[in-house]
């Protein structure tokens, strides 16, 4: 799920930094790896089945909603000045490109040519030609299906930063053609098409983009009186639409745009008792939130490569299930952490912070 892709540094909004934004994108990352975790443990007929498992779990991919709302809520913090500012389209199209493709296509090229070495590994759409050549550019061609499971998420990530784009460009059309956006969105929800394209394009999760937008306005207008309410409100509201898709095993869009209310709530009330030092932030979750991306990219194909070698063990030397379900996410999350500090740094210390100057003579 999610980040899954925004920023690892939270912008500042009238000179502050809102910490508790980064920790929600690492919380939100450990959520999706754990229900990863029990889909291989108990959706997967290779290994251990355990059905129910998976069903009870279910809730926990709402981190990638949690995750939907940061994304609306960071873009709107770093270039809200930009608005109305085509010249600033330039550089806010370098950074989203900095921060979400290249370790991306790392990850992704090392699974491309995995399944290329290794025919047996792998549905047979995964290594279709249309759907890599999607997976790399991060808009569906003729397809929703991902070379990299949890890349869907991306789609609607450079979608919506695409949306943002025109708002740069003209803050009227920008405002326009984001609500005719969310409209066609709700529309979606209620009378969903069958059409992939318009499935794509108009998915009601766009909706929790605009959530966070929203949170961000209110962040700015630093009017908000019962901070305290809100985050026990979106915490409550969150953990229900957990225990619901739990209980239902479902996640159904309904579902989804609840837990997004609930982290719409939570997202704002937390910050707003950051910035009145009611909140602090320890290191280990600002570490995991920087973290949070490579995590999120790296946690399914450590699954899909060490889930079969655990399942052998585990039947040779009759190991309870408890142990993998404890130790894969463990070991998936260290991955993750590794892969941070030992290339998603240095490689966007590699990549300048401006856009190249043959772009910016352009």
């Amino acid at each position: 799920m999610h980040q899954a892709a925004v920023p690892s540094v939270i912008p500042p909004a009238k000179g502050r930094t809102y910490l508790t934004l980064q920790a929600g994108r690492g919380i939100a990352a450990i959520m999706v790896v754990i229900f990863h975790t029990t889909s291989f443990l108990g959706g997967d007929p290779r290994y251990w089945h355990l059905r129910w498992l998976s069903i009870r779990f279910t809730g926990l991919s709402l981190g990638v909603d949690y995750f939907f709302v940061l994304s609306g809520t960071v873009i709107l913090l770093a270039h809200r000045k930009d608005i109305g500012h085509p010249a600033t389209i330039p550089s806010y199209l370098w950074k989203r490109f900095r921060r979400v493709y290249p370790i991306y296509w790392l990850v992704l090229t090392t699974l491309v040519l995995e399944y290329t070495l290794r025919p047996g590994l792998g549905a047979p759409w995964q290594k279709d030609a249309s759907v890599i050549l999607s997976g790399y550019l991060l808009i569906s061609i003729n397809t929703l299906h991902t070379t990299l499971p949890v890349a869907w998420t991306l789609f609607h990530e450079v979608l919506f930063y695409a949306i943002f784009a025109v708002l740069l460009a003209s803050r009227r059309i920008g405002l326009i053609l984001l609500a005719l956006w969310c409209a066609l969105s709700i529309l979606m929800l209620i009378h969903p098409w069958n059409l992939f394209c318009l499935a794509y394009l108009f998915s009601p999760l766009h909706l929790l983009f605009a959530s966070g937008m929203l949170v961000a306005r209110l962040l700015y207008s630093g009017r908000l009186p019962g901070a305290v309410s809100f985050t026990i409100l979106g915490a409550c509201i969150f953990l229900a639409a957990i225990v619901i898709a739990g209980v239902a095993g479902d996640q159904s869009f309904p579902i989804q745009l609840l837990a997004g209310a609930g982290a719409t709530f939570l997202v704002l009330g937390a910050a707003r008792l950051e910035a009145r030092g009611h909140i602090a932030v320890s290191r280990s979750l600002r570490f995991a939130g920087d973290a949070s991306y490579s995590i999120y990219l790296i946690h399914y194909p450590f699954f899909m490569f060490s889930a079969p070698i655990v399942y052998k063990l585990c039947l040779r030397f009759h190991i309870p299930v408890a142990v993998p379900f404890v130790v894969l996410p463990v070991c998936a999350v260290a991955v993750g952490c590794g892969l941070h500090v030992l290339i998603e740094r240095p490689l966007l210390r590699l990549i300048p912070r401006r856009k190249p100057r043959l772009w910016a003579s352009a």
